[in-house]
């Protein structure tokens, strides 16, 4: 593998979906939806997360424990944009990653490509751009929070930016594994709005299996990364060292199955 191609096919790519429908399909909802939900948070919206009702309402997205402990010990601002990037993640990566292999492998344009590079370095360029576009939207997502944390939250300006980048870290980790779960629906489907609606269905037919038999198989949870994302956020360091290398090992494994699809595909 050259890391010379990969590099170039990775930025012809993120430069061609920042301006195609592949890439606006992802930028354009993701945009509106922090739009509105950071300038609620800057109109007011630190004073409602330091009341009961808003510690109610957080504690949804996590258990009450660990949404007592970011609101209160942690900027809250930022400790919401923590917990929403993390509850939305399977969401907009459905919509970033959707179109990694499926359009071009139907069409035949990968057959220009395999005379100069091999299938390796197109599948890990693909992978690369679709993440390296999902990850841009999130930078801008925090980067936006901590200017709003550091107006609204009185906190220190070291600890802000250090929690701030410490949840930034977190969220970029949490999406490898779901990028890499769109690659094995991209590498298998033949179109792009294909790939959208069956990463849709097979997140949420795998989410309600495990809900159903998590009580007879509890591993059966392990499908899915959400089942790390209380980990990842949790008090016990331990837990987040454990979620860390599940995420990685899971990320491993779905590639390796979508590139067993990929590798066998007829282009």
């Amino acid at each position: 593998m050259n890391i010379k191609r990969v590099i170039t096919l990775l930025w012809f790519d993120f430069y061609h979906s920042l301006f195609r429908l592949k890439g606006l399909a992802f930028l354009i909802p993701f945009g509106l939806f922090w739009y509105t939900l950071l300038w609620f948070l800057n109109e007011g919206g630190s004073e409602f997360l330091s009341s009961i009702e808003g510690l109610m309402l957080i504690s949804k997205l996590t258990s009450l424990e660990v949404a007592q402990e970011l609101l209160v010990l942690h900027p809250p601002i930022l400790s919401v944009f923590l917990l929403t990037a993390l509850t939305v993640t399977p969401l907009f990566v459905i919509l970033g990653a959707n179109n990694q292999l499926a359009a071009d492998a139907s069409s035949g344009s990968f057959r220009y490509l395999l005379s100069r590079c091999t299938r390796l370095e197109i599948f890990i360029s693909r992978f690369l751009s679709a993440y390296f576009m999902i990850a841009m939207g999130i930078i801008f997502a925090c980067l936006a929070s901590t200017l709003i944390s550091l107006n609204n939250d009185n906190r220190e300006l070291n600890e802000t930016i250090t929690y701030a980048l410490q949840s930034l870290s977190l969220v970029l980790l949490y999406t490898l594994p779901y990028v890499a779960f769109m690659s094995i629906i991209s590498a298998f489907m033949s179109s792009a709005l294909g790939t959208i609606l069956m990463g849709a269905c097979a997140y949420v037919m795998t989410f309600v299996l495990i809900i159903y038999w998590h009580s007879d198989f509890p591993s059966i949870s392990y499908l899915l990364p959400n089942t790390f994302k209380d980990d990842l956020i949790g008090i016990a360091r331990n837990d987040s060292v454990i979620a860390i290398l599940g995420i990685l090992a899971m990320t491993i494994i779905y590639l390796s199955i979508a590139w067993i699809i990929f590798r066998k595909r007829n282009l």
